[in-house]
């Protein structure tokens, strides 16, 4: 799952915590889930969400992406 850079108190790059990354964390365990986040500038995200094994991206929103088959919640964007 990529993620841009810190953005306290969402994202805290130093303890990979944050709210964002908690809320994330918290809901995918719940199903099952382990995410691995990846801190990337947020310029980056639409290219790093185009490569295999990346699933998901954080703190985006629709305008960003206009890639079809994408589910955006408010500060999540997953491939389907």
């Amino acid at each position: 799952m990529v993620v841009r850079l810190s953005k306290p108190p969402y994202v805290i790059k130093e303890s990979l915590s944050g709210f964002e990354l908690e809320l994330i964390h918290h809901i995918l365990s719940n199903i099952g889930k382990n995410p691995e986040f990846i801190l990337i500038p947020y310029d980056r995200s639409e290219k790093m969400f185009e490569l295999p094994g990346i699933n998901a991206v954080l703190s985006v929103n629709e305008q960003l992406f206009q890639i079809v088959r994408l589910y955006v919640i408010a500060i999540l964007t997953i491939k389907m």
